[in-house]
């Protein structure tokens, strides 16, 4: 049985960063990632072995995944970008995202209470509590200058951006111009 070990090699001595045994996905995987960072070694081995390599690489498995992100294409302002992901990734990327969700939601609650309905809803359009928010939050303090890429027009009531928090997190190995590419 063939299967691929991606190996990460731009952070000291490599290590191993996914596993496949689908071609297609190890295919899309290179092609959306800088090849100066990753190599990939394909290893012909009986099944029982590839059970055991996957077992021990469980968490970087390859996944075929769609982040979700803005999109001017489409009626609710919502899209996805296709991408290959570690399930390492998914699960640091889902972590950022409610780590940021609390943080944010944190910086909001107390000043609710206090405001009239109307004046809450003038807030809510002026954005208010987006911007205390990033003054107060060690947590988002280090996200600020990407803020406005992830989170949606009219926060707090928005979707998170996936794409916008995976670039954050693994941006500097993403190959973008091919990712981005439409059609």
């Amino acid at each position: 049985m063939k299967f691929w070990l991606i190996y990460r090699t731009d952070l000291g001595e490599p290590f191993v960063y996914g596993i496949t045994d689908d071609k297609k996905i190890k295919d899309k995987f290179w092609d959306q990632r800088k090849h100066s960072k990753f190599y990939i070694k394909e290893f012909s081995v009986p099944k029982k072995e590839y059970l055991n390599a996957l077992k021990s690489y469980s968490q970087l498995l390859l996944l075929d995944h769609g982040l979700l992100t803005k999109s001017k294409d489409s009626i609710t302002g919502l899209g996805t970008i296709p991408i290959i992901i570690t399930s390492d990734e998914e699960i640091k990327l889902y972590t950022s995202q409610d780590r940021l969700t609390i943080e944010m939601g944190k910086m909001t609650k107390p000043y609710c209470k206090t405001f009239k309905p109307k004046l809450l809803e003038a807030l809510y359009d002026l954005q208010y509590f987006y911007f205390r928010a990033m003054q107060e939050s060690p947590i988002v303090e280090p996200f600020l200058p990407e803020l406005d890429r992830v989170f949606q027009d009219n926060w707090p009531f928005q979707a998170i951006d996936e794409f916008g928090v995976f670039m954050m997190l693994f941006g500097n190995t993403l190959n973008l111009k091919k990712i981005l590419k439409k059609g």
